[in-house]
């Protein structure tokens, strides 16, 4: 009674454990130094030792389902999938499809920096410094570039104005 599927979805999930564990165990050393955010990263100690608790109590019980998929396995096999830095990413919607919606409601071209201000807005991110900006600047233009670009059109100048081909609030000569 074997589900390859299931048994690496339960070793994907015993790895993002460990990752998650071996991440509140030993942080990298810019959260802890860095200015920006410290403050909430160490306000945020108790919370972490509780998640670091919970995860230690559900890493046996994971280990135990595994073994009855698959008897031989054991967690050297499944290198800890260590979570990826939030930077401020929003919890629900993404970053990239807000900034479609973005364009779906402009009444003319956007510049990038114009539709990284109005998602962030939207999703309630505060953009306090120009890293911070620029961060979502890039995120914006690469998400769109990368995933909608066949939805997409730019007028070409400088700075670049964005829109949807769907929109008709940009003409080129290749439409």
């Amino acid at each position: 009674m074997s589900s390859p599927r299931v048994e690496f979805a339960l070793k994907k999930l015993y790895g993002r454990l460990a990752g998650e564990l071996a991440w509140i165990e030993k942080p990298p050393k810019t959260m802890a130094r860095k200015s920006r955010g410290r403050e909430k990263f160490l306000a945020e100690a108790s919370l972490r030792a509780a998640r670091a608790e919970e995860i230690r109590e559900a890493l046996p019980h994971v280990h135990y389902v595994i073994g009855l998929y698959d008897p031989e396995w054991s967690p050297g096999e499944f290198e800890p999938i260590r979570p990826k830095a939030e930077w401020g990413r929003p919890v629900g919607p993404s970053f990239t499809g807000t900034a479609l919606d973005v364009l779906r409601e402009a009444e003319r071209p956007l510049e990038i920096s114009e539709i990284a201000a109005r998602v962030a807005e939207r999703l309630g991110i505060d953009l306090p410094d120009s890293n911070a900006r620029q961060m979502r600047h890039t995120s914006v233009f690469q998400g769109l570039k990368r995933t909608y670009s066949d939805l997409l059109v730019h007028d070409g100048g400088s700075p670049q104005r964005w829109a949807l081909k769907s929109r008709g609030l940009i003409t080129t000569s290749d439409d």
